[in-house]
């Protein structure tokens, strides 16, 4: 995907939890405003590097940012 996003349109972030093999992942969903739309963003088998991903949407939501997905 190259779509760019303005941080004031994102609704929610939604993380889905799920196991592939025995390992536990996330995977980071962005919910629009206006279309109603919820994308794909990024999937993690590490929490570390997910919490740090999406603490940066949230700054990119919260102070009306541009996400480039």
């Amino acid at each position: 995907m190259n779509i760019k996003i303005n941080g004031g349109q994102i609704e929610k972030l939604i993380t889905k939890y799920y196991f592939k093999g025995e390992r536990l992942c996330f995977s980071i969903l962005v919910q629009l405003k206006d279309e109603q739309n919820t994308l794909p963003y990024k999937q993690f088998d590490d929490y570390g590097v997910y919490k740090k991903e999406f603490n940066h949407l949230l700054a990119v939501r919260n102070e009306n940012l541009i996400l480039e997905m």
